[in-house]
Parts: structure tokens; sequence; C-alpha cells
């Protein structure tokens, strides 16, 4: 009988496992939402009496990741900026180097 187990193995310097994407992280965020989220609807419904708060929530949600993300990608070029304003430009514009390297 074949084993259901997924192997861990590398390919080159990458770790490729699990049984999709090769993050056990993404699998238990998925078992939680699947567990907290009819329960989370239901005491929703009881509270306010309406359908449609689920919506509202997965709504409020979707405002809360895309300010999280806007916020860790702006941090993210503001580590990045300095590194790429920095080296062998110095401050200079892209035409201030071309015509630097150009020869006299």
């Amino acid at each position: 009988m074949p084993s259901l187990r997924v192997s861990s193995r590398t390919r080159g310097s990458a770790r490729v496992g699990g049984p999709a994407t090769g993050r056990p992280s993404v699998g238990v965020i998925g078992g939680l939402g699947g567990f907290l989220c009819p329960m989370l609807f239901g005491a929703l419904l009881q509270r306010t009496g309406l359908w449609t708060t689920c919506w509202m929530f997965f709504f409020a949600l979707s405002i809360v990741c895309l300010a999280w993300m806007h916020a860790v990608i702006q941090r993210m070029q503001r580590e990045a900026a300095p590194r790429r304003r920095g080296g062998a430009s110095k401050g200079r514009t892209c035409h201030e180097r071309i015509v630097s390297m150009e020869p006299s």
C-alpha cells in the first residue's frame, strides 16, 4: 500500500515539502479559519439578527489586511531605498552617471 506521507526533499538550496505549498502555517491558518469562522458567524447572527454580518466581518477583515500589507510593503521599500540610492551613484541622477561614464 503506498504511503500518503509527503516527504521533504531539497532542490539546490531551497527546501521543498508540505502537501501543496511547502509552508505548514498555511494549512494551520486555513484550519483555524474553517473552525473559528462558522462559530463567529453564528455569534454575529445571534447578536445582530442580520444574515449579512458575516460579509461585514469579511469586509472589515479585508480592510485590515490591506492596510497591514500596505504598511509592510512601505517599510520594505524604505529599508531597501538606502541600498538603491547608495553605492556607485552617490546621490547623482541617472543622466549624471551616464554623462560621467562617457570618455572625454
